[in-house]
C-alpha cells in the first residue's frame, strides 16, 4: 500500500511571480520513482523503436522512388539523344539522296535537251522523237523530286511541332501537381492552371 505523503504549503502575503519561486522538495524515504516509471519507459521505447522503424521504412522508399525518378528522367535523356541523333543522321541522309536525285535529274534534263538539239538539227524524225520523250520524262522526274523536297519539308515541320509538343508534355509531367477536389490537379510553377 502506498504511504501518504505529507506537504507543507507556506504561501507569502505579497503576490509571488510563479517562475521565480522555489520548489523544495522533500525525499521521501520509501518512494522509488524508477519503479514506477520503468514499465512506462519500456512501453514508450518499444513504441519509439517502431515509430523509428516505419519512419526509415517510409524513408527508404521515398529515396528509392527519388532514385528510380532520377534514372527514369536519366533514362529518357539517354534515348532522346539518340533519337535526335538518328532522326539527324536520317535527315542528313534524305536531304543527300534529295540533293543528288536532283543533280541526276537536272543533268540528265541537260542531255535530252542538247539531244532535242542536235536531233532538229540533223532533222532526224525518230531521234526527235526519243529525244523529246527524254525531255518529257526527265520533266516529269524534276516534278516528283519538287513533291518530295515538299513532303520532306512538310515532314520535317510536322515532326518539330510534335517534338516541340512531347517536350511540353515531358516538362509538365516532371513538374510537382497538387490535387484539388473532384480529381482536378493543378500544376504547381505555371502561368496556366488546369482548374
Amino acid at each position: 500500500m502506498a504511504e501518504s505523503q505529507d506537504i507543507e504549503l507556506i504561501l507569502p502575503d505579497e503576490e509571488v511571480d510563479p517562475r521565480a519561486a522555489d520548489v523544495i522538495q522533500e525525499s521521501g524515504g520509501d518512494f522509488n520513482s524508477s519503479e514506477v516509471a520503468d514499465p512506462q519507459n519500456e512501453e514508450l521505447e518499444e513504441y519509439s523503436d517502431g515509430v523509428k522503424k516505419r519512419i526509415d521504412k517510409l524513408t527508404y522508399r521515398m529515396r528509392e522512388a527519388e532514385r528510380q525518378k532520377e534514372e527514369a528522367i536519366e533514362f529518357a535523356k539517354k534515348i532522346s539523344e539518340q533519337n535526335n541523333q538518328l532522326q539527324t543522321k536520317l535527315k542528313s541522309s534524305d536531304s543527300t539522296l534529295v540533293n543528288e536525285y536532283q543533280q541526276r535529274i537536272e543533268s540528265d534534263k541537260e542531255r535530252a535537251r542538247r539531244a532535242l538539239k542536235e536531233a532538229q538539227e540533223l532533222g532526224d524524225a525518230e531521234a526527235i522523237a526519243l529525244a523529246t520523250e527524254a525531255v518529257a520524262k526527265t520533266s516529269y522526274e524534276a516534278q516528283n523530286a519538287e513533291r518530295l523536297v515538299a513532303r520532306q519539308n512538310k515532314r520535317q515541320n510536322k515532326k518539330l511541332s510534335r517534338l516541340s509538343y512531347l517536350k511540353g508534355e515531358m516538362y509538365n509531367q516532371l513538374l510537382p501537381t497538387h490535387k484539388l477536389k473532384h480529381g482536378q490537379r493543378k500544376t504547381v510553377g505555371l502561368v496556366k492552371t488546369l482548374v
